[in-house]
Parts: C-alpha cells; sequence; structure tokens
C-alpha cells in the first residue's frame, strides 16, 4: 500500500471520528428548537421539505421535455404534494418524467 493511499483512509478515519460528534450536534440542536417551540420546528420541517421536492422537480431530469420547469410550476407541485392536496399547474402525465412523479 502507498503513502498516498494511507493517507486517504488517514483522512476517511479522521472523518468517520468527527461525525458522530457532527451528528450529535445537530440533534441537541433540532432537541431545543422542539423543546421551546414544537410549532417552529414543524414550520422549518415543512418549509425544509417543500425545499427539497422544489429543488428535485427544478432539475431538468424531472420533465419529459429535458428542461428545468419553471420555479413556480415547481413550488406549486412540491407544495401540493407535501399538502396532499392534488393542485397542479400543468397536466402531470405528459410533463413530469418517472423522476418527477417519483420526487411529486
Amino acid at each position: 500500500m502507498g503513502a498516498a493511499h494511507r493517507r486517504v483512509i488517514e483522512r476517511g478515519d479522521a472523518v468517520a471520528r468527527e461525525l458522530p460528534a457532527l451528528l450529535v450536534g445537530a440533534r441537541d440542536a433540532v432537541d431545543s428548537i422542539a423543546r421551546r417551540s414544537p410549532a417552529r420546528l414543524t414550520l422549518l420541517v415543512f418549509l425544509g421539505v417543500v425545499a427539497i421536492v422544489t429543488a428535485l422537480l427544478s432539475l431538468p431530469i424531472a420533465t419529459t421535455s429535458g428542461q428545468r420547469a419553471p420555479f413556480v410550476d415547481a413550488l406549486f407541485m412540491a407544495t401540493s404534494a407535501v399538502c396532499v392536496t392534488g393542485l397542479v399547474t400543468v397536466d402531470v402525465p405528459p410533463y413530469w418524467s418517472d423522476f418527477g412523479h417519483e420526487i411529486g
């Protein structure tokens, strides 16, 4: 095993040791928010999921044409999917690809 390979393994070991501390810190931050204001945590999770789904629906792979979906359509579809309302701004089967269907 070469020196470069050993350095990569050592760097990976260092990251693996630091990761639990980062996860504990994130867990503590979420726990703190949940204890102080459960409603705020609920709102942040809702907005986070909508933001992630909007970003995924904005990818060119999400449409059948291979073009990026307009931000408003992606945002509306994401919000509708998270809220389970079923409202859409475009005809779903011909507009969204299989990837878009799985996400939305």
